[in-house]
């Protein structure tokens, strides 16, 4: 009753939510696959799908069966790519999770150099909030997410970088620093404060900066979840923000951005869901990620104040294991 066939076809629809992109993305006629549908129910006696002005949703009877056949695809394509992986074709996709900044600023390089490398494997990314990441791992819909980690997450973590959380100035702002030429924190309170919502609250990274400072800040009435849009808004005199120095890079002409005593810092890293078996190609580009980030990452960004959190001694280790 079951097959392969039907298992692709009811995953991928209750991902798009509508029958003809289906269609399109499986090389298939509208027509065909709903035929397809309609044989599938008969068989199973119930409806999959129920019609919706914006297309197609999964009914009550339907929403029980997708993990199971989402898993029987997922292990499909890690079969496949194991015997790929045997036969060293080093072929396979991968689905990233990720930061605007961390798209912006560490994947692309590493990206290029990777796809130069390993031609047979394709990357999809997929950008959104650390709770975005959180979902998806949880219902395998990308298999790792690169993100800022915190102690208590319910997964594999690897740690790549410290990313120094900056004070960002509207240019030319009469600012208060330090002898090591870094702004102190608790002159904050002074300026209205941007800040940057992720999930419906403070980012987390940032919070944490807030909290640990004992700062009252003043708040100036706009925030965002888009750190672009923030440094837009601080470059217009709308106010001053707490950001990752990643995301800055392409502001660094026209806003003031300083590094702030006493100095906090959010942890990028690699995150896995601990509870499905990693592929073979999974296992490569991490390896590959840890390799980027140790030998050219650190040398570009090592001076503007980013800390190394990968093992350089545990890469070699690995490395000559690897030549034995």
């Amino acid at each position: 009753m079951i097959s392969l066939f039907f298992c692709k076809f009811f995953v991928e629809i209750a991902d798009t939510g509508n029958i003809s992109s289906a269609a399109e993305k499986m090389v298939y006629s509208q027509s065909a696959l709903s035929h397809a549908i309609n044989r599938a129910e008969q068989e199973l006696g119930f409806k999959l799908f129920k019609r919706t002005k914006h297309g197609v949703a999964l009914t009550e009877e339907s929403k029980a069966l997708l993990p199971l056949a989402r898993q029987i695809v997922l292990n499909i394509d890690k079969m496949n790519e194991e015997i790929s992986s045997i036969q060293r074709l080093k072929t396979g996709h991968i689905k990233i999770g990720t930061f605007v900044s961390v798209s912006m600023h560490f994947l692309p390089k590493l990206l290029k150099s990777f796809a130069m490398n390993y031609p047979g494997i394709t990357i999809e990314i997929i950008e959104g909030s650390k709770k975005d990441m959180q979902r998806l791992l949880a219902d395998n819909s990308i298999d790792i997410a690169f993100t800022s980690l915190a102690p208590n997450d319910p997964v594999d973590q690897i740690a790549l970088f410290d990313d120094p959380i900056v004070a960002v100035f509207p240019k030319n702002t009469d600012i208060q620093i330090d002898e090591n030429n870094r702004f102190i924190m608790q002159n904050l309170n002074q300026y209205n404060f941007i800040a940057p919502i992720m999930d419906n609250s403070i980012d987390l990274d940032i919070e944490c900066a807030i909290n640990q400072s004992n700062l009252h800040l003043i708040s100036a009435h706009v925030s965002s979840l888009d750190y672009i849009s923030i440094m837009s808004m601080i470059r217009s005199g709308l106010g001053v923000s707490l950001l990752p120095k990643l995301i800055t890079f392409d502001f660094m002409d026209s806003l003031t951005i300083m590094h702030t005593a006493p100095q906090f810092y959010r942890t990028i890293g690699m995150e896995i869901n601990s509870t499905k078996d990693v592929s073979f190609t999974i296992l490569e580009f991490i390896q590959y990620v840890k390799s980027y980030t140790i030998n050219f990452f650190m040398s570009d960004y090592e001076q503007y104040g980013f800390i190394l959190r990968c093992d350089p001694d545990n890469e070699k280790r690995e490395k000559d294991q690897k030549r034995k």
